[in-house]
């Protein structure tokens, strides 16, 4: 499309999806374009463990006046210069159900949940300290099919990767959903914001679609920059690679349950 011989540029949407190994464990970004450089995130962190993608991008473009949330069955219709509230629609169906089946397609899993899905998303929420406006640098979690018991170790883990090196900018903190309701950011209680309440209801966090899903919201300063992103790609990648080792046997005197690395008490790495 041309205006006064200037050609207008518009976003296209497209989704594509990467097998990898082990079977079952897929790295995912849906607002990839909206939510800045979480494909990025995604194919870093699947280039040093080899898992699978699914990157869905531009299906979220305030300019095109088009709002799909991909990972749920749900869009916003535009009215105006407003986008109006979030409704299931045939097009968010249909879209949704791509997106499944190429979740599915990249994990290699023909029927049942999905093993392990990683979804990247971004925020740029603000709190207000005193008087000023600023910005939350926490990287929040909603999950399901971890227990509270997983859950901490897993964040002693984060936090005993972060004391080691850590990669980056100032201190981000990682907060789950069941475990941190509420948390201190800057000497502030806050509260866990970014539930996935949607997405666990009718979309990907479903225990139809995935077994066990973290889904985590990254704040700018883990993914704007290149260098934040490296950074960060490393650390999810030294974070979650324990995720996929074998559970011990019963035979090794295992409680069972999780994987070995979940198994592990703090400070064994």
């Amino acid at each position: 499309m041309f205006l006064l011989g200037i050609p207008l540029l518009f976003s296209v949407p497209v989704m594509q999806h990467k097998t990898g190994t082990p079977p079952g464990f897929v790295l995912a970004a849906p607002h990839d374009g909206y939510d800045m450089y979480t494909g990025d995130m995604a194919r870093r962190v699947s280039h040093k463990l080899g898992w699978a993608t699914v990157i869905a991008k531009d299906y979220r473009d305030s300019k095109d006046k088009r709002w799909l949330d991909v990972n749920r069955p749900t869009q916003r219709i535009w009215s105006g210069t407003k986008k109006g509230k979030e409704r299931t629609t045939s097009q968010g169906r249909s879209i949704f159900n791509e997106y499944l089946r190429r979740l599915r397609a990249a994990a290699q899993v023909s029927e049942g949940p999905i093993p392990l899905l990683i979804e990247f998303h971004g925020h740029n929420r603000r709190i207000s300290i005193g008087t000023e406006r600023v910005r939350l640098d926490v990287i929040e979690c909603a999950t399901r099919g971890f227990s509270a018991d997983e859950l901490k170790v897993l964040h002693a883990r984060y936090e005993r990767l972060a004391a080691a090196r850590w990669p980056v900018g100032p201190h981000i903190q990682l907060r789950f959903d069941t475990i941190h309701e509420r948390y201190v950011y800057r000497g502030k209680q806050v509260s866990f914001y970014y539930k996935a309440s949607g997405s666990k209801a009718a979309g990907s966090l479903q225990a139809s679609v995935s077994k066990r899903v973290l889904h985590f919201e990254l704040p700018q300063n883990a993914r704007s920059t290149r260098t934040q992103r490296s950074a960060f790609g490393q650390l999810f990648s030294d974070l979650l690679a324990p995720l996929a080792e074998p559970a011990p046997s019963a035979a090794s005197g295992a409680s069972g349950g999780a994987t070995g690395a979940l198994e592990n008490p703090p400070g064994s790495d």
